[in-house]
């Protein structure tokens, strides 16, 4: 009797939960535009090359600042091929949102809605 409870507890269907709102995952989730300015740079010039991303609701992309915590997650990071312009400073970003994660139990900073990424360069 009590192999046959252990079998049909096995057996039973079990409904699980997504972490999610959505139905589905929705095929894009950030939407990338980036501009050049000024546009058309001359030798010479500084020129800021700008990312913005537009974050579906629900979702966030972490800051490119990576934490000091142990096992934090991987921060974001903007890479492109500059050519021979010089890279001037890092990236920098729109303020991020800093709080408290309860699930790793450190605080993160991260982006929802809309964002910026910029990178100041130096054109030869």
């Amino acid at each position: 009797m009590r192999n046959l409870l252990l079998l049909l507890l096995f057996f039973w269907p079990l409904s699980a939960t997504a972490q999610f709102d959505d139905p589905e995952i929705p095929e894009i989730i950030v939407r990338v535009q980036s501009a050049l300015e000024p546009s058309d740079p001359r030798s010479g010039e500084y020129v800021r090359i700008v990312v913005t991303a537009q974050i579906k609701k629900g979702w966030k992309i972490y800051s490119v600042v990576p934490s000091k915590e142990e096992f934090a997650p991987i921060a974001s990071k903007l890479e492109w091929d500059a050519g021979n312009w010089e890279a001037l400073g890092p990236f920098y970003e729109t303020n991020p949102i800093s709080e408290p994660d309860p699930v790793l139990g450190m605080v993160l900073s991260y982006h929802k809605g809309d964002c910026s990424f910029y990178q100041n360069f130096k054109v030869p």
